[in-house]
């Protein structure tokens, strides 16, 4: 049952629905004596202005997408700028160097041939130097390890240069059938052949920067295994020079210290003679 009502001055609708079970004037299921009644309004609440007096639209959705579309394509076009190294305000000389020089004390480098300091030991004239210095370069596990990685190094970087390079393809086949004659026992069996030639061409261009930003990569790397292979080679011939001239310098000792204890056990003029 539905009567016509007015709420607050708008027209409603009210239900007169039956009490939960258990509830009524007998605790019975029957019987209507304390109706709910229920109120639908049916129009707009006065209380709330009407459609477009003093309400501010929100924004759309979809224009706020595509502002942010917007904004993420601009910001992918940007190329990574070059790296200039920073600029340091070193001084031309340590600020002992110019009283040093003028007591004779130090003398200022002077760079010579890059060949003849690539083999700086043989400055010192000392063929058995010369040998093991040539035995422990084509022998050192560390050295041969420095070269396979600068060589990974110039591979990758060549890999990355051929990526701004077209890349062209060419492929071909042949194909042969034979049939029958189509129920003509006369025709007899039909052989057909097909041949395909295809060509291909494709370059990707470097819009964005990233195929630069891998040769630089690829560059810095093959440099820093360079300079990595350089200082292990340094390192090793510094080390050989060290342990050479250590024993040198032992066996002249013990030569040195030899002789006397020779003298005093053979006694006075029965000593190493030179040459013996």
């Amino acid at each position: 049952m539905q009567l016509s009502n007015f709420y607050d001055g708008v027209p409603a609708t009210r239900a007169l629905l039956p009490p939960p079970l258990g509830e009524g004037g007998g605790g019975g299921r029957s019987g209507l004596l304390f109706p709910y009644v229920a109120y639908t309004p049916a129009g707009p609440h006065p209380r709330l202005p009407p459609a477009g007096e003093g309400v501010t639209a929100a924004p759309s959705l979809m224009a706020f997408a595509a502002s942010a579309l917007a904004m993420a394509l601009l910001a992918g076009c940007g190329s990574t700028p070059p790296y200039h190294p920073p600029a340091l305000n070193l001084p031309a000389q340590y600020k002992e160097a110019a009283q040093a020089a003028d007591q004779g004390l130090w003398r200022p480098a002077q760079p010579g041939d890059a060949a003849a300091t690539a083999q700086w030991w043989t400055l010192f004239g000392d063929p058995h130097l010369n040998r093991l210095q040539q035995q422990a370069a084509a022998g050192n596990p560390g050295i041969a390890q420095a070269v396979a990685r600068l060589r990974a190094a110039q591979a990758a970087l060549a890999g990355s240069r051929a990526a701004r390079l077209p890349t062209l393809g060419a492929s071909a086949g042949a194909t042969r059938a034979r049939s029958g004659g189509g129920g003509s026992a006369a025709s007899g069996p039909i052989t057909s052949t097909s041949d395909q030639l295809g060509l291909n061409a494709s370059w990707e261009l470097d819009l964005w920067g990233r195929l630069s930003g891998a040769v630089d990569a690829s560059s810095a790397a093959a440099q820093a295994s360079g300079a990595d292979l350089a200082a292990a080679r340094l390192s090793l011939q510094a080390q050989l020079v060290q342990a050479y001239f250590a024993l040198r310098t032992a066996e002249a000792q013990y030569k040195r210290i030899q002789a006397p204890l020779r003298g005093a056990v053979l006694g006075p003029g029965q000593g190493c003679q030179p040459g013996q």
